[in-house]
């Protein structure tokens, strides 16, 4: 549920990359 917000909030134009996915995953 935090990637809701951490996306919402960061919207980036690139894909998920592994170090962005573990950011809000972690």
């Amino acid at each position: 549920m935090q990637l809701r917000l951490w996306e919402s909030r960061v919207p980036y134009p690139e894909p998920l990359t592994p170090i962005q996915v573990r950011g809000p995953r972690s």
